[in-house]
């Protein structure tokens, strides 16, 4: 950089160009939006100094105790594996499921939406920062939290056919029952 004011502009630019991203945080504050951080729970190995130094989960995360105590590895917390992450909603006012979001996992956890007809699509070039930043990220934005009744996330190694989405969403028995449900009433605090 020639000078102070060409590098100052290009900060400027970075930054502008990053604005959308860093919009999308878990910062709280008074708003109907709420983000969604999708993790997975991981059995962590290494020697026991490597293990004492994972962060220790508190006891509502650790869901395996009566499993019992692992011997050469410890749980963890991790972002989700390489695959594809579907999020199925029922709201409070709409007749039916539908499929809120669908996203493909990256090798490093981190989520770019897609469209179910085009799973594989390729990512934005990297000469569009604005597409990129658009579609990619860490957390599923959830908006009108209080009109939501219901989640259930669905995680696939592969991707789904349209149609087996539609078995997801329309056949309660067969399919939606089988996902792990997060329920509204996380949406108001118990007095």
């Amino acid at each position: 950089m020639d000078s102070l004011k060409e590098t100052l502009e290009l900060c400027r630019r970075i930054t502008s160009g990053y604005r959308p991203a860093l919009r999308n945080s878990p910062v709280a504050d008074c708003t109907r939006r709420f983000e969604l951080l999708p993790l997975r729970y991981a059995a962590v190995g290494g020697n026991p100094a490597q293990r004492a130094r994972l962060p220790k989960l508190p006891g509502y995360l650790s869901p395996f105790q009566e499993v019992g105590e692992l011997t050469h590895s410890s749980y963890a917390i991790r972002p989700l594996r390489e695959g594809f992450l579907y999020l199925l909603i029922k709201r409070h006012s709409a007749p039916a499921y539908e499929w809120h979001s669908q996203y493909r996992v990256a090798p490093n956890g981190s989520l770019l939406y897609i469209s179910s007809d085009a799973p594989w699509a390729p990512a934005p070039s990297a000469g569009n920062l604005d597409e990129i930043l658009r579609g990619f990220g860490w957390t599923i934005t959830l908006y009108d939290l209080d009109d939501i009744q219901e989640l259930r996330p669905l995680f696939s190694p592969s991707p789904l056919t349209p149609r087996m989405l539609d078995n997801y969403r329309l056949l309660d028995d067969e399919y939606r029952s089988s996902l792990p449900t997060i329920t509204g009433g996380w949406t108001q605090p118990v007095l």
